[in-house]
């Protein structure tokens, strides 16, 4: 699989888990119904935490996409723990209270974002970047991309040819 299609893979499924917990967040969890009254609790009055955990979720699409290495080890360990955390709380609401659909779609978009965690976690060094363009003016494998910063690197007495260019004034040349 090409990096480019591992990093649209975990950014679907991101997406995917985002919708299904804010939409699991909006759901009534539980209903109570007595002669002439009924009452809905939603999933976001029961676990607060699920909203946010949906924004974290399309955060965590800019992160993944964002970061390189390590960094993206990082991200993807975070968001193991972070899918952990609403599975483990849905699927103990979904014993205890039948089958509700909230809880249910709860508990699936906890898994997807474990999943996007693992693969992110797995795929760390072998997933699509952000690419050279968006890379500050001194990190390894810059180039210039505009002609007007060929003239001012020549202007600043840098050879714009060179692959790797220094930043001393006193280097030898």
């Amino acid at each position: 699989m090409s990096p480019t299609r591992r990093s649209a893979v975990v950014v679907a499924v991101l997406l995917l888990a985002a919708l299904a917990m804010w939409t699991s967040a909006q759901l009534a969890w539980l209903r109570i119904a007595h002669p002439g009254f009924t009452a809905a609790t939603t999933g976001g009055q029961l676990h607060p935490e699920l909203t946010a955990l949906a924004a974290l979720a399309l955060a965590a699409v800019a992160a993944v996409i964002a970061t390189t290495g390590w960094s993206r080890g990082v991200v993807g360990a975070l968001l193991a723990i972070a899918g952990a955390w609403p599975a483990w709380r849905c699927a103990t609401a979904l014993a205890s209270s039948g089958r509700p659909v909230g809880p249910a779609l709860g508990l699936v978009a906890g898994l997807l974002m474990l999943l996007a965690g693992v693969l992110t976690l797995a795929w760390a060094g072998r997933m699509a970047g952000l690419g050279v363009r968006y890379a500050a003016p001194g990190a390894p494998g810059h180039r210039r991309e505009r002609p007007g910063d060929w003239w001012r690197a020549l202007d600043g007495g840098e050879d714009p040819t060179d692959p790797a260019p220094s930043t001393d004034p006193g280097r030898e040349r």
